[in-house]
């Protein structure tokens, strides 16, 4: 169960940004970019409870946003 902004599209990537109170929605762009779509709520992903899955720690790495 979540909520999204509403101009979300298919094949928009849910990001838990370290640090943040809130996962965010990324749209890939040009040259491995991401364009910022917004916030949003994913029941389980809102307190960190995703760093407690086994694995999270190969997901990690930097983005840049354009």
């Amino acid at each position: 169960m979540g909520m999204y902004p509403n101009n979300m599209q298919q094949g928009d990537i849910i990001f838990a940004l370290m640090g943040a109170n809130v996962p965010f929605v990324l749209r890939e762009a040009e040259n491995g970019r991401y364009r910022l779509v917004g916030e949003c709520y994913i029941h389980g992903v809102m307190y960190g409870e995703v760093a407690e899955e086994p694995g999270w720690e190969k997901k990690v790495g930097d983005i840049t946003l354009c």
